[in-house]
């Protein structure tokens, strides 16, 4: 059983985000593998916004760990970058902790 793009919280947004952004930062599983259209996969854009939970949803979704920005970073490096550039917030070392404990490199 499917639900509607609406019931399912989907449908996209009137401040710019698209489905797949909102599905991203609902934390949707069926998405995870999903790329958007510039190269960036929902696990990097997921490592960037910075959420735990979400980033947990998608690795357990079995998310591509060797994904590679259109730069070249891999979404540990992402977490590693954003910790240091935030100074030193917690829910990037705990996004580089669980991707870490996944096997990312």
């Amino acid at each position: 059983m499917t639900a509607s793009r609406t019931s399912a919280g989907l449908e996209g947004r009137k401040d710019g985000h698209t489905a797949l952004m909102s599905a991203a930062a609902m934390g949707n599983p069926a998405i995870a593998q999903a790329v958007v259209d510039d190269g960036w996969t929902v696990l990097c854009i997921a490592v960037e916004g910075g959420s735990p939970d979400v980033i947990k949803t998608l690795v357990e979704a079995n998310a591509d760990l060797t994904a590679r920005t259109p730069h070249g970073f891999m979404p540990l490096k992402l977490a590693e970058v954003w910790y240091k550039q935030s100074g030193g917030k917690t829910e990037y070392k705990t996004i580089a902790d669980c991707l870490s404990g996944k096997g990312a490199k």
